[in-house]
């Protein structure tokens, strides 16, 4: 009659304990990740970034809309950048028309040159007033 090794003497009931124990073991021995700081600070960098990249765009716009007009800044207001959209706030409908109808294909072409955010697409609203 062969020995068995002790392995081959246990039962199912007592490797499911002994795994378990292992995996019992393996979770309170490593340190929980701060998961929530991590999410924190990835929003957090999100934010700064976003901010930068309005900064960016929005200081981009002034520069191109004082070489039309000077008037203009004061007029209109950046809203958003998207997937290379750049949507314009215009204070008037007469200042919209111009800019939409005179104005836009040379502002695409001034934007168009900064390649870190290039605009495929210049979107003019009438802004609303409160």
């Amino acid at each position: 009659m062969s020995k068995r090794l002790p392995h081959e003497r246990w039962s199912q009931s007592m490797l499911n304990n002994l795994l378990e124990n292992q995996r019992a073991h393996h979770r309170k021995s490593r340190e929980p990740r701060p998961v929530k700081q991590d999410v924190k600070n990835l929003l957090k960098s999100l934010k700064l970034l976003s901010k930068s990249k309005r900064k960016r765009i929005s200081s981009l716009w002034q520069q191109v809309a004082r070489e039309i007009s000077p008037a203009i800044i004061d007029s209109t207001e950046v809203l958003s950048f998207r997937n290379g959209v750049l949507k314009i706030a215009v204070a008037s409908s007469a200042l919209l028309f111009e800019l939409e109808h005179f104005h836009k294909n040379r502002i695409i072409a001034k934007l168009q040159s900064d390649s870190q955010h290039p605009i495929i697409k210049l979107v003019f609203e009438l802004q609303r007033h409160a």
